[in-house]
């Protein structure tokens, strides 16, 4: 814990030297690089809200399924009995389809990370 501690203080001096460093060699670069940065952020910021109500749709559509299952699992010989057989197996494929949906968003999600971060490096060698 101390040398994380300390790793952090020392990161944080190094970045307000590098700051004051480029206000002094350089104001307009370095304003450009804070709205740069300041931008970037609002962008992840406004990701991030949509990113984290798919993970949880995801898991709580993984846990319906997961507990249809279970369920199946322990009354199989009543279902089997009465021939539900059929309609248990069509509600665990809906729920897998719908756990594999939230899936599909939140790799949707990823990509467009990608895709952002990517531009502002291109961004950033220019």
């Amino acid at each position: 814990m101390t040398s994380s501690f300390i790793q952090v203080v020392l990161d944080g001096l190094m970045m307000v030297a590098t700051l004051i460093i480029m206000l002094v060699y350089a104001p307009i670069l370095s304003f450009i690089v804070f709205a740069a940065i300041t931008l970037y952020a609002l962008l992840r910021i406004a990701i991030y809200a949509p990113f984290r109500r798919a993970s949880g749709e995801q898991i709580e559509h993984a846990t319906k399924q997961a507990s249809l299952f279970l369920e199946t699992l322990c009354g199989i010989q009543s279902i089997k009995f009465f021939g539900k057989r059929d309609l248990r197996l069509s509600g665990w494929q809906n729920l897998a389809v719908d756990n594999m949906n939230r899936g599909i968003a939140i790799k949707k999600c990823h990509s467009h990370l990608d895709r952002l971060t990517t531009y502002f490096l291109v961004l950033k060698i220019l």
